[in-house]
């Protein structure tokens, strides 16, 4: 053996001891998800991409801890729990600086929901707080993609003269 070689550990020269071949391999039980986006989701997606062309990248599915953090976490560890399993449905940035403008969250029944509709209200609260424009937009099969328009355009142009303003 070359002092380059990798000497043999216990657990091998046991196995070969006892007749034993190598340990198989972990099987892991992962499997890939054909459907990333449920059908409401990608027809918004479409209709989104269409709106706002290049004045945004559309982020699909991203989880809150990307978009907010928490200050103080030591001390404050229990609102990082509250958001550490929470995603918003798509996150506008800027295409230059991918500075997250604009949230979206699409509704779907479920948000009609008691609990559902506490999650909402922590969540509105949590993004008013962190100064990031949230939008709730009913799910649909289809959307009109002038009424996307009217919700989200103004919303890009109003995180433009913030820009400009100097204010973050």
């Amino acid at each position: 053996m070359t002092s380059t070689e990798e000497k043999p550990g216990c657990l091998t020269t046991l196995r070969k001891l006892f007749g034993l071949g190598p340990p198989k391999p972990e099987v892991l039980p992962y499997e890939m998800r054909y459907h990333f986006l449920s059908a409401a989701e990608v027809s918004f997606y479409h209709v989104l991409h269409t709106v706002i062309r290049d004045r945004a990248v559309i982020c699909p599915k991203v989880r809150m801890t990307d978009i907010l953090y928490v200050r103080n976490q030591r001390e404050n560890y229990a609102y990082f729990g509250k958001i550490s399993q929470k995603h918003v449905d798509f996150l506008l940035c800027d295409p230059k600086s991918m500075r997250p403008l604009l949230a979206i969250e699409l509704d779907d029944s479920s948000h009609k929901r008691a609990d559902r509709a506490e999650r909402d209200a922590f969540v509105n609260r949590a993004f008013e707080t962190a100064g990031l424009p949230l939008l709730h937009v009913p799910a649909r099969k289809t959307y009109p993609t002038n009424e996307i328009a009217g919700l989200i355009l103004p919303q890009l142009d109003e995180q433009a003269k913030t820009d400009r303003t100097g204010r973050q």
